[in-house]
């Protein structure tokens, strides 16, 4: 076990009586576990409860201007119900998507569009990969959840749900551009940094803002441990810069996603550096793409740590500087850690 890695007491006594200790070293799950104490940023896991899926279906339901989404890919019937209902009632509802996603045989795009206004990207090679909802220009709905029947119900994912004029005006500029046919780039945004409930959040979009370097920029200032879970990771900037904390003593574990093994992937590097990592056992997919600093700051998003996501694809990420909010997805990273090491 490395030096200062531990479990906290009152897990391990559970484990111990029930005969699933670990011989895989563990990380250190911070002490404090009680619910945020506001309601303007929330976070939830997948695979969803239907009590959390009511909650995102009344969310979009409850629109009386506007509905702006740029998903992926959509195929979840109660969604496009919602979106339908929306625009029927006088909601001014649009959509950009992902043109290959969009000809997927569960796709609800083609469908949608009949009614709704739907702008595809059209590249061949690149994607619109955001998973984001504007609502009435005050809401934000992202993370790495596509609104599809894995996504919500069988793929490991997070979704945040923020109540800020401020960041809804980000990712409403940034749905204008996509919308105007702008992908693959854009003016980089205005303010970048926003304060919610005394809570620092940045918000940066792919190309234009360099995801890459709002991650390396963050990763530089871990001082304890960097716990990261992402779906494909590439990038080599990134890993060697987890490779550096490591050598510091900043002690890194990450859980990687096994369908994504390659001779790109920097899940063997990590390993030859000391890190700790594993790959997920989710007979799905483990779709987070999430670093946690010193149980601090949370980075999330739709960005995956590859070269593609940072330079040609729509992506889009945000730091949430809040230790009650990092213990969340702390959490979250430790229940599958000890699900799976």
């Amino acid at each position: 076990m490395k030096s200062g890695a531990k479990i906290t007491i009152p897990l391990l006594l559970i484990l111990i009586i029930s005969g699933c200790i670990s011989s895989s070293p563990s990380p250190h799950l911070p002490q404090h576990h009680e619910q945020a104490k506001y309601t303007t940023i929330q976070v939830y896991f997948a695979p969803f409860s239907d009590e959390t899926v009511n909650t995102i279906i009344a969310l979009i339901n409850s629109s009386n201007k506007s509905i702006h989404a740029a998903v992926y890919d959509l195929d979840l019937e109660s969604i496009a119900e919602v979106l339908e209902q929306a625009k029927a009632r006088g909601v001014d509802v649009e959509i950009v998507s992902d043109d290959r996603q969009a000809k997927r045989d569960e796709s609800k795009i083609p469908e949608l569009s009949k009614i709704i206004p739907v702008v595809l990207d059209n590249s061949e090679k690149d994607y619109m990969h955001n998973k984001f909802f504007v609502i009435d220009s005050k809401i934000v709905i992202t993370g790495s959840t596509n609104p599809t029947y894995n996504g919500f119900y069988r793929n490991n994912n997070n979704l945040v749900i923020i109540y800020s004029d401020e960041l809804a005006e980000n990712y409403e500029e940034e749905f204008q551009e996509l919308y105007s046919g702008t992908f693959g780039g854009g003016a980089p945004t205005d303010e970048p940094e926003v304060s919610i409930d005394g809570v620092v959040v940045e918000n940066y979009f792919c190309p234009e803002d360099s995801c890459e370097s709002q991650v390396l920029e963050e990763l530089s200032k871990a001082k304890h441990e960097v716990y990261f879970m992402t779906f494909t990771f590439t990038s080599r900037a990134i890993a060697e810069k987890l490779a550096e904390l490591e050598s510091r003593g900043v002690q890194v574990y990450g859980i990687y996603e096994a369908r994504q093994k390659s001779r790109y992937c920097t899940f063997d590097f990590l390993k030859q550096s000391g890190a700790e990592v594993i790959w997920d056992k989710n007979p799905y997919t483990m779709h987070h793409k999430v670093f946690i600093i010193d149980n601090e700051t949370v980075i999330t998003g739709s960005y995956n740590p590859t070269k593609h996501a940072n330079v040609a694809n729509d992506e889009n990420i945000l730091v949430i500087h809040d230790k009650e909010i990092a213990e969340k997805y702390a959490e979250e990273f430790f229940d599958l850690w000890e699900e799976w090491s």
